[in-house]
């Protein structure tokens, strides 16, 4: 019975090492997943490019409205939550996945790219941009309401 017990030990030891090399081997390959390759070969192809996606973001007088009373990032985040969450896994033009953190995908002249730094910026100057021209727009209506109140002065 002691020998029995000793050959399960060591049987169980070995399998306990495979199983080890197989979960290595596994990560490894996860990571050499090439994405762009995997989106533009498997009809991921979104009714709309990231390109032509900013004159559909709606920024309201709400926003603006929200702005005053949260940090700059929260109404960024609404705005998007509102705006380009709303689309269903095969039409968003704007993917990332949990295994590569801090990057995005994009599609864009017919294929997908990863969005580069530059690109991103760029798109976040254009909300940005029409984020000050409805405040501005705000501020001139509500100006009488800024005059007399302290609090938004």
């Amino acid at each position: 019975m002691y020998k029995i017990l000793i050959e399960i030990g060591v049987k169980y030891n070995k399998l306990e090492e495979k199983v080890n090399d197989l979960q290595k081997m596994t990560v490894k390959q996860n990571k050499k997943i090439n994405v762009i390759e995997l989106l533009n070969n498997h009809n991921c192809h979104p009714s709309i490019e990231f390109t032509n996606i900013i004159p559909q973001i709606d920024i309201s007088e709400k926003d603006i409205e929200f702005l005053l009373d949260n940090e700059f990032n929260d109404t960024l985040n609404s705005i998007f939550l509102r705006n380009l969450y709303h689309f269903d896994k095969s039409s968003n033009p704007i993917i990332s996945f949990v295994h590569q953190p801090n990057i995005l995908y994009v599609y864009t002249d017919s294929n997908w790219i990863k969005l580069s730094d530059d690109k991103l910026i760029l798109f976040l100057k254009k909300i940005l941009s029409i984020i000050i021209k409805l405040f501005l727009t705000w501020k001139t209506t509500n100006e009488k309401e800024l005059n007399e109140n302290d609090v938004l002065s």
